[in-house]
């Protein structure tokens, strides 16, 4: 497969599996069966060439368990997946995910992860995550900016994880676009919309893009 996208004449970013998987799970097996598959995730990412992987912290799915336990396996893992990615030129990527209940972090906390973040990771602001719990956007861009790369672009209306297009949600777009510039980083804009999604929503997005920060 590697060998067939690397034919394209397109660059790429790759995420690591994201269904079923918990990088912090209060199971160890479970812990270490996903680390072994982010791991698997890096080689492929390296022979298509990839710079970027997209890596989930974690999640808490119980309030019994704790989050700050949570959050300090995170810090194992990237340390762990950071070493073993060392030969290859590939940056790993932390995202926010998790809604209130679930999250690790709150936005504050987020920020103060990604900006401790060691030398060869960095960060991706997943907007529609961010704005489904009511996250400041200027807060939080400009909070881990010093090694922002990316961000997951979609829209919902503030209560879930919709992954809708643009414009069809709450975000404020024409504001969020201006953070975006106000930043003053080059970033990888990623159009992740729901599966189902017409192919024509995603080129209008892309044209959406384009026309904000290409043609003027």
């Amino acid at each position: 497969m590697a060998r067939e996208l690397k034919s394209k004449p397109v660059t790429y970013s790759v995420h690591t599996p994201v269904w079923d998987v918990n990088l912090t799970s209060e199971n160890w097996h479970m812990r270490r069966a996903v680390i072994e598959t982010y791991k698997e995730t890096i080689r492929f990412a390296a022979a298509l060439g990839a710079d970027q992987i997209i890596i989930h912290p974690g999640f808490c799915y119980a309030t019994c368990f704790s989050k700050e336990t949570g959050r300090r396996r995170v810090q194992e893992a990237v340390k762990e997946l950071l070493e073993f990615s060392a030969p290859w030129n590939v940056r790993l990527l932390m995202e926010n995910v998790g809604s209130q209940a679930t999250s690790l972090y709150t936005m504050e906390e987020f920020i103060d992860f990604c900006q401790r973040l060691p030398k060869g990771a960095g960060t991706i602001v997943d907007i529609g995550h961010a704005h489904m719990n009511g996250w400041d956007l200027r807060e939080l861009l400009m909070g881990v900016r010093d090694n922002l790369c990316a961000l997951h672009i979609h829209d919902n209306d503030g209560s879930g994880d919709s992954h809708l297009p643009i414009g069809e949600g709450t975000v404020d777009w024409p504001g969020l676009f201006q953070i975006i510039k106000d930043t003053g980083r080059q970033l990888n804009l990623t159009l992740e919309y729901n599966i189902g999604v017409p192919v024509e929503k995603l080129r209008q997005g892309k044209e959406i893009l384009e026309q904000e920060f290409l043609r003027k």
